[in-house]
C-alpha cells in the first residue's frame, strides 16, 4: 500500500492555476509518465488525445475528473456554460484507436465524460497469455461515454475482477 500519494493534474487549457495545483500538465501522456503508484491523475477541462495507454508496471492509479458533475465540455472561457468539466475525446486525426489503453491492474476511471473514436473504443482492458499486460481489477465508475458506433469499454484477452458500474451510455 502506497504510504504517500499525490494528485497530478491535466489542465488541456490551461485554466488551472499552477500555484495552487502542483503538478500541473496539459496531457493525459504527460501526466502518465510523472504517476506514481497509489496517485490521482486529475483532470479539468476539454481533453483532446488518443492512444494513451497505461506505462508498463504502473499500478493503482486512478484517473477521475475534478468537476462534480459529469458533462461534455467546451474549449472556450473556463467559467463558462460548460466549464470545468472533464472531458476526454478523440484527437481529430484519430477514427480508429481508444482514448485510454489500460495494461496494468488496479486502475480506477471515475466521474469522466468521454467520446470515443468513430470506429474505437473509449477504454479498451487488455490482457495477454505473457503476463506483461493485465487489466484485472479496473473499476469504471460513475461515467459517461458518448459517440462511436463500436463499443464504450472493449475488453481484449478477458480481464477478470472488472467492476463497470454507475456509468450513462449514449449515442453508441
Amino acid at each position: 500500500i502506497p504510504t504517500t500519494t499525490r494528485n497530478v493534474y491535466v489542465s488541456p487549457q490551461g485554466y488551472l492555476n499552477p500555484q495552487h495545483f502542483v503538478p500541473i500538465v496539459k496531457t493525459m501522456a504527460e501526466a502518465m509518465r510523472i504517476a506514481k503508484r497509489g496517485d490521482t491523475i486529475v483532470l479539468y477541462g476539454k481533453l483532446r488525445e488518443s492512444k494513451v495507454v497505461t506505462p508498463f508496471g504502473l499500478v493503482d492509479v486512478t484517473i477521475k475528473g475534478m468537476s462534480p458533475v459529469v458533462r461534455p465540455g467546451n474549449t472556450t472561457t473556463p467559467n463558462g456554460i460548460m466549464g470545468g468539466s472533464s472531458d476526454w475525446t478523440n484527437d481529430s486525426n484519430n477514427i480508429n484507436d481508444a482514448l485510454l489503453t489500460i495494461t496494468n491492474s488496479g486502475w480506477t476511471i471515475e466521474n469522466m465524460h468521454f467520446g470515443s473514436a468513430p470506429n474505437g473504443a473509449a477504454i479498451v482492458l487488455e490482457r495477454d497469455i505473457a503476463g506483461t499486460k493485465n487489466a484485472n481489477h479496473t473499476r469504471i465508475i460513475g461515467n459517461v461515454f458518448s459517440g462511436g458506433p463500436k463499443a464504450a469499454i472493449e475488453d481484449k484477452g478477458g480481464n477478470a475482477r472488472v467492476v463497470i458500474r454507475e456509468n450513462e451510455f449514449y449515442e453508441i
